[in-house]
């Protein structure tokens, strides 16, 4: 009879500790921090291997596809990589705005890559910006979360550049030319280097000569070094009335 016991006792242990290990593997844990997303079993539900049991996304960062048109990667000084290779920017500062619940919020992020394709139907470029802690989990701080889903407009800082004139687009000659005035109010041509155009204005390298001043009248005729007369000789000098 002990003899029997004794196996029972044995036969019961090892149940245990098989029923124990089936508890533990029970437990699924994601490798990083997250939330669920969508979630497709229930509570006593036999799940067989291979199974999707939910749709996980990390909070630690955000990352937001911007789609702009390749010419505009030119101001965010991108690098030439082999095709089908993601590019690197320089970590340029995004501004992300939003309204939530009502209220205009802003978060700030990073320029991380771009993607190595050009999208077939709209001939953009999708630049990857990347915000930190959307949810705020880490600081704690109780800000508005950007949260997944969002829709998002995004101004992204270029690189800084020094002496540039705004200059409109009616007063450019031949594209790359702009007409000026010296301080003799002599009229000369003058081939420019253009860095933007922006709308109806068109972003000139400077600075300009010391003493000259940009045309913008639509001239008909234009001779080099005719003499002008500027608009603020044309306005003559207000006089005291008694």
């Amino acid at each position: 009879m002990a003899t029997v016991a004794e196996a029972n006792l044995l036969d019961a242990r090892a149940a245990l500790e098989q029923a124990e290990r089936d508890l533990e593997r029970t437990e699924i844990l994601a490798p990083f921090d997250g939330r669920i997303r969508e979630e497709q079993v229930d509570i006593g539900q036999f799940v067989n291997r291979g199974n999707v049991v939910a749709r996980v996304y990390a909070t630690d960062y955000a990352e937001i596809r911007l789609p702009i048109p390749d010419a505009q990667l030119a101001f965010l000084n991108v690098g030439v990589t082999r095709p089908g290779s993601p590019v690197e920017i320089g970590h340029a500062v995004v501004r992300i705005s939003a309204i939530f619940a009502g209220l205009p919020t802003e978060w700030e992020g990073r320029v991380v890559r771009t993607e190595g394709e050009i999208d077939p139907r709209s001939r953009m470029v999708n630049v990857v910006a990347r915000v930190e802690d959307p949810y705020h989990v880490d600081s704690g701080l109780p800000k508005v979360p950007l949260a997944v889903g969002l829709y998002v407009q995004a101004e992204i800082e270029g690189p800084l550049v020094e002496n540039v004139i705004v200059v409109p687009r009616y007063a450019m000659r031949n594209d790359s030319r702009i007409l000026v005035v010296d301080q003799e109010n002599r009229l000369h041509s003058r081939e420019v280097e253009i860095l933007r155009i922006d709308r109806d204005d068109v972003l000139i390298q400077g600075p300009l000569p010391s003493g000259e001043r940009i045309c913008v009248s639509p001239l008909q005729v234009v001779v080099e070094g005719m003499q002008v007369r500027t608009v603020e000789d044309a306005i003559p000098p207000e006089t005291d009335r008694s």
